[in-house]
C-alpha cells in the first residue's frame, strides 16, 4: 500500500508542473481572446459613433449656412435698421 502511495506522490510531483503550465496557458489564451473581442466591439462602436457624428456635422453645417444667408441678406439688414429707428 505504501508503494502505491509513493508512486502516486511521485506521479503527482511530476505531473503537477505540467498541469499548472497548461492551466496558465488556457487562462492566458482566454484573456487574449476576450481582449481581442473587446477591441473589435469598441472599434465597431467607434465606427458607428463616427458615422453619427459625421451626419450631425453635415446637419449643423447646413444650419450655419442657412443662418449666414439670413444674416447677410440685405432685407435682414433693412429690418434691423428699421427696428433701431423705431
Amino acid at each position: 500500500m505504501q508503494n502505491v502511495l509513493e508512486l502516486a506522490a511521485v506521479t503527482l510531483a511530476v505531473a503537477l508542473p505540467f498541469l499548472v503550465a497548461l492551466a496558465l496557458r488556457l487562462i492566458y489564451t482566454y484573456r487574449i481572446e476576450t481582449a481581442k473581442h473587446r477591441r473589435e466591439q469598441n472599434t465597431e462602436q467607434s465606427a458607428a459613433e463616427l458615422v453619427k457624428l459625421q451626419a450631425t456635422l453635415v446637419t449643423l453645417q447646413g444650419r450655419v449656412a442657412t443662418l449666414e444667408a439670413i444674416v447677410t441678406d440685405q432685407r435682414y439688414e433693412l429690418d434691423r435698421e428699421l427696428a433701431n429707428i423705431a
